[in-house]
């Protein structure tokens, strides 16, 4: 019997309780890891081809990222119509990131060079 208590953890069973406990809080984070994992994989409505040419006809863009993008490069070219040039001071008032947006372009053209 010694060596049953020793194996089990205890002798009223509390071990295999603790097991259970332990099993359920992994369970219960991988789960929920699962639940995140189903969310992002249900099915939106799509979109008809008629909303889509409503949002495209006042200017929507579905892609917020070319929607920065595009914001950017409309202050670059306001800011070349003023100077003459795209030489963008770090200190630009109008937009004092618009320099650092510029020199990320043009580094990023180097890379789809080489």
């Amino acid at each position: 019997k010694d060596r049953d208590e020793k194996t089990s953890g205890s002798s009223d069973g509390n071990n295999s309780t603790e097991k259970k406990d332990c099993d359920e809080k992994t369970n219960g984070s991988s789960d929920g890891n699962n639940a995140t994992k189903k969310k992002s994989k249900r099915k939106l409505p799509k979109l008809s081809q008629e909303q889509i040419a409503k949002l495209r006809s006042i200017g929507f863009e579905f892609d917020s990222r070319d929607a920065k993008w595009l914001q950017k490069l409309d202050v670059l070219l306001k800011y070349k119509q003023s100077h003459g040039d795209f030489l963008v001071p770090s200190n630009y008032p109008e937009d004092p990131t618009l320099s650092n947006w510029v020199q990320s372009q043009r580094a990023q053209h180097k890379l789809h060079i080489k």
